[in-house]
């Protein structure tokens, strides 16, 4: 074999092994994407998709949005897809991509057929398909909230609402914009002048919830129904009324460190004047949770105090009652600050003469009971003594 048949033998075994990772390289250059059109203009002849490969900077993806169809032709080279077979199809290399479904016979964009991108920046560079969405119109909600002061409304910043649809859905918001996307806010607080703004709301009903009051107002209970029409602005105003009312809150532990919580104490509501709250004809009293937490609400502003009247028991050790009554004061704040008033019960001693010993705070109401002892000792000893002497008198 001469050596120029050789050098071409190697040629030949050299392309034939390469062959297969060139046609693989080259089918990594490009995917195939289909577009489908809404239902309202399944084939379409007019329709035509122009693809305007961006830039993946965020400032230029806001921009595009922006801009019309003449605009983007003068800045961008367009890859123009038609109607195929009932479908769109194109190859695309990897990029951004900015659709516009325009009209063949007018040249001018079809504003019925969403805007959209095709991201093909990603890991998931692959054949993919697209429907296109219709445009519906949309409408926009404004929503005041204010205090009445005179004649003026007073605008009060810094209310919290969330918007529901009619079947309870929450809405979620980005910048404004109403948006299916999970990450939107569902809380929505007024700004310094009272006010919430939605865009982009479907046409249909929609419902009202005030979620967090301003300390010393009174949180909205009614959940207000209303319209949202398209190509319109929806306008609510909602007043707030200073609350005179309020509620505290508070936690039952033992003494350890850390601190355990404990269920089952009992507690009477007091007012100023250490006479027992009544509602609905029954002493008003609270029970520790689970958690050891409880809460007094709806009492109008001033002093009050708890009193135990029966103390906990928890894994079998049973907590001395507390003989001091815990003072607390109800303020338009006294509820909305998230504090927690603690409230530590000691276990009993297990002895009995322990059990009869005061514990912190329960100097003055076990000092009866060492009175009565005392009383007894003392009568005990006299009639000991009397006895005594009887006795010596006979001798």
């Amino acid at each position: 074999m001469t050596f120029s048949k050789l050098v071409k033998r190697i040629c030949v075994l050299i392309a034939f092994v390469c062959l297969p990772f060139s046609n693989h390289a080259h089918a990594n250059d490009t995917v195939t994407i289909e577009i489908i059109s809404p239902n309202a203009f399944a084939n379409n002849q007019d329709i035509q998709y122009h693809l305007f490969k961006i830039g993946a900077d965020q400032s230029e993806v806001d921009w595009v949005k922006t801009q019309d169809l003449h605009t983007l032709k003068n800045k961008y080279t367009a890859s123009v897809v038609s109607l195929n077979d009932q479908s769109y199809k194109v190859q695309l290399e990897r990029g951004l991509y900015y659709v516009l479904a325009v009209s063949e016979k007018t040249e001018l964009a079809i504003t019925e057929i969403v805007p959209f991108f095709i991201d093909l920046t990603g890991n998931d560079f692959e054949n993919k398909t697209i429907h296109a969405k219709q445009f519906h119109p949309t409408g926009e909600l404004h929503l005041f909230k204010y205090e009445q002061q005179g004649k003026e409304r007073t605008p009060l910043a810094n209310v919290a609402f969330s918007l529901y649809t009619k079947n309870n859905e929450i809405v979620h918001v980005k910048n404004g914009l109403a948006t299916l996307d999970a990450d939107g806010e569902t809380v929505l607080n007024t700004d310094e002048m009272g006010n919430i703004r939605i865009f982009g709301l479907a046409e249909g009903e929609y419902i009202i919830k005030e979620v967090k009051a301003l300390p010393g107002y009174q949180l909205l209970t009614d959940t207000p129904m209303i319209m949202i029409k398209a190509n319109d602005v929806t306008n609510i105003a909602i007043e707030n009324h200073p609350t005179h009312f309020g509620g505290k809150r508070f936690k039952k532990v033992n003494e350890q460190t850390p601190a355990k919580a404990l269920q089952g104490a009992v507690f009477e509501v007091l007012d100023a004047d250490k006479k027992p709250l009544l509602r609905g004809g029954h002493t008003y009293t609270l029970t520790s949770g689970e958690n050891g937490y409880f809460e007094v609400q709806d009492l109008p502003y001033g002093k009050y105090y708890l009193r135990e009247v029966k103390a906990p028991i928890v894994d079998n050790v049973e907590y001395a009652v507390l003989g001091v009554d815990i003072a607390f004061e109800i303020t338009p704040i006294s509820y909305t600050d998230d504090t927690l008033t603690i409230i530590v019960n000691r276990p009993l001693p297990p002895d009995l003469i322990g059990r009869w010993l005061p514990h912190t705070g329960e100097l003055l109401s076990n000092g009866y009971v060492w009175g009565i002892v005392f009383v007894i000792v003392g009568i005990f000893l006299k009639k000991k003594s009397v006895k005594h002497d009887n006795e010596e008198n006979q001798n």
